[in-house]
């Protein structure tokens, strides 16, 4: 079935390129249009993100790579897997990569997820330094959803009439747009009454 999937969309588009493993389970698709947007603008800054049990068939996870155009973001890969470890992220990491040689992002953003960190530096740092600028950053929009997620536990000892006064604290720390608004910012941080 998957098979006829595939080679519909290879028909109908020469320039694709699609990986399918059965065991375990290993999907790559890149279209023809997505590896001329990589091209385009896939060398400053690639987003990866898995879909952590979204999708409906159990231990699959669906990860995406988009980059930002001129318009809006794109896809520049889909990929499919049964685990998140880092040894598969790897693996698809250098199959796109050796699909698209010339794929040297300055910079990668996930979630804080140590797996998709440590394969951006295994396949674009190969040496472990940073050779060619690879920078992994953490999605600020993650790094918001943890604050809230810890702020509202029991365990972050805040109480609850506190809580949205504390997050409101972080999020303007982490917009500040200058070393003088971060330092005042951090002032209110370290003044918060409730550590």
């Amino acid at each position: 079935m998957l098979e006829t999937v595939f080679n519909s969309i290879k028909a109908g588009d020469p320039g694709a390129k699609i990986l399918y493993e059965k065991n375990p389970l290993r999907i790559i698709i890149q279209t023809g249009f997505m590896k001329r947007i990589l091209q385009i603008y896939g060398n400053n800054m690639v987003y990866l993100d898995s879909t952590h049990g979204v999708c409906k068939v159990k231990d699959l996870s669906l990860w995406v790579f988009a980059v930002k155009t001129n318009c809006s973001y794109q896809p520049i890969a889909l990929v499919f897997t049964e685990d998140e470890r880092q040894l598969t992220i790897k693996q698809f990491l250098n199959d796109i990569r050796g699909w698209n040689p010339n794929w040297r992002p300055l910079f990668t953003m996930t979630d804080f997820c140590g797996a998709e960190i440590g394969a951006i530096e295994d396949v674009f740092c190969a040496d472990g330094s940073g050779y060619n600028g690879v920078r992994p950053l953490i999605c600020s929009w993650h790094i918001m959803m943890a604050w809230k997620r810890w702020i509202h536990q029991r365990d972050s000892r805040i109480p609850n009439h506190a809580r949205e006064y504390a997050y409101n604290i972080l999020v303007r720390l982490m917009k500040a747009g200058s070393a003088v608004e971060f330092e005042e910012r951090k002032k209110e941080l370290t003044a918060f009454p409730y550590k």
